[in-house]
């Protein structure tokens, strides 16, 4: 199965950051949202503000443009700690079987691919990622494989999955299509 060469670190270390370091960082507990906008999307919003505005006013914790999926040769062992993890807290397998997510209902270990969200447009509620107690336990489990860095685990499977274990799809997370 191919991999992210090891030494590929500066790629990995971005990972890293979106997944879990940037809530570490000392401005984002002065915010209440981040908006990520990397060099491909094209925003059509009148101001960016209209975004955190959305989100704000329909509560929700996620925001993204497009669903997309990921190879297993950047997932390989994604789902055996995903599905660890919601062996230890039962709640999380209830809460995306709510979502209807399909891999989590199934339990189909020969998938070959992660769905995902396309996230170089995504908007995130700190508080909501950073305060909840049990997707930390997850984040920090997830840090403990060293599969960001040892098989190239992407920050945005990784969030999708956050998205389906701790969160209501139909009422927490947005799709901006109309922005984008």
């Amino acid at each position: 199965m191919s991999r992210r060469p090891v030494g590929d670190y500066q790629h990995n270390n971005m990972l890293q950051f979106w997944w879990s370091r940037i809530f570490e960082q000392p401005i984002i507990g002065r915010l209440d949202y981040y908006c990520r906008l990397d060099t491909d999307p094209l925003l059509k919003a009148p101001s960016p503000v209209v975004i955190f505005h959305i989100m704000r006013v329909g509560h929700y914790v996620y925001g993204y443009r497009v669903g997309s999926r990921d190879s297993v040769a950047v997932t390989d062992g994604m789902w055996d700690c995903v599905d660890t993890y919601m062996r230890k807290l039962p709640s999380t397998a209830a809460h995306a079987k709510q979502n209807g997510w399909l891999l989590a209902a199934t339990g189909d270990r020969n998938v070959t691919d992660i769905e995902t969200y396309y996230n170089r447009f995504e908007v995130v509620d700190i508080k909501a990622f950073r305060d909840n107690s049990e997707l930390q336990k997850f984040t920090k489990e997830v840090e403990w494989t060293n599969y960001i860095y040892n098989r190239g685990w992407g920050d945005a499977p990784l969030r999708f999955v956050a998205s389906q274990l701790f969160f209501l799809v139909a009422t927490e997370v947005k799709q901006f299509c109309e922005l984008l």
